[in-house]
């Protein structure tokens, strides 16, 4: 069976096409394009940044269309969950395209990310904080070995925090300490389940966690690998503070990830320091995957 997933993300949309053979499956195409929904605002979707999510499904349908896939699953998270025409742009998707957007709550979302991460890193057994930044929340699940021990959704993602904080070209120390008491009013049940069950790894879940990768030359050929802390400090301190120019002249940073890099950058940052882990590991499955391993496989 040939199956599509497509994942409506606050800034990216990205499409999976798989042959699934008994309990494995088998990835075919991938596409992902920067939509950046919450480009004007997280209430609602502009008419610019909504008609860029339509010409991204369209290509999409075309993909699908191409590989006779059999079974299409579509999930908004974040900017669809808030949005107040969220049900406009849905029924359009469904009238043109005729595919059905289900729009899942933090809880969900969190479990297919736990789901999927465990496929990447299913040999890792120590306890871990599995981390999804997105643009409009962040996903925090806590496990050991197989077992999902706590997950819960945040709405701090990269563009809300923009949204809330950032003023000027260059995030300052100033804007820093905003952020971090900001994130400290928000994440108490994070910072106390990690009291009850201390974690030795932080998994980053796909995105921002990919461009550090890429950033720090690390070449993967498996489903995850592993970053020194040390090495994510010098990325932090050199694009964290940057310009937007510098960042958008950079060629390892996408063009349209340029402006809410230093949002991901830190929020990383304060995760490390609250979560006092050994390990970094980045898992290149992420909330697809996830879709698969529960509804598919």
């Amino acid at each position: 069976m040939t199956s599509a997933i497509i994942d409506l993300g606050t800034n990216t949309f990205h499409l999976l096409i798989v042959k699934i053979k008994g309990d494995k499956f088998y990835p075919i195409a991938r596409k992902r394009i920067f939509v950046q929904l919450a480009e004007e605002g997280i209430q609602t979707i502009a008419p610019t940044p909504y008609q860029r999510g339509i010409n991204a499904l369209s290509s999409f349908k075309d993909l699908i269309k191409k590989h006779k896939v059999s079974k299409t699953i579509a999930c908004g998270t974040s900017a669809l969950r808030e949005a107040s025409n969220s049900f406009a742009f849905r029924q359009e998707v469904k009238q043109r395209f005729d595919i059905d957007v289900q729009v899942i709550q933090g809880d969900l979302e969190a479990e297919y990310i736990f789901l999927g991460n465990r496929l990447a890193t299913e040999h890792y057994d120590k306890p871990y904080l599995i981390m999804d930044i997105g643009g409009g929340s962040v996903e925090f699940i806590i496990g050991h070995k197989s077992k999902c021990l706590w997950k819960q959704s945040f709405n701090i993602g990269m563009a809300v925090l923009y949204e809330k904080f950032v003023n000027d070209d260059i995030i300052s120390s100033a804007t820093e300490h905003e952020i971090f008491e900001y994130l400290n009013s928000i994440l108490p049940p994070l910072q106390a389940i990690l009291k009850e069950h201390p974690v030795r790894a932080i998994i980053g879940s796909a995105g921002t966690f990919e461009l550090v990768m890429n950033l720090s030359n690390i070449v993967s050929e498996t489903t995850h690998c592993k970053l020194n802390f040390s090495e994510f400090e010098q990325i932090h301190k050199r694009y964290t503070y940057s310009t937007l120019k510098t960042r958008i002249d950079d060629p390892n940073i996408p063009k349209e990830r340029a402006k809410l890099t230093p949002l991901g950058l830190l929020l990383m940052s304060y995760i490390q320091k609250v979560s006092k882990a050994e390990d970094f590991l980045i898992s290149h499955y992420s909330m697809k995957e996830g879709i698969i391993a529960k509804h598919l496989l």
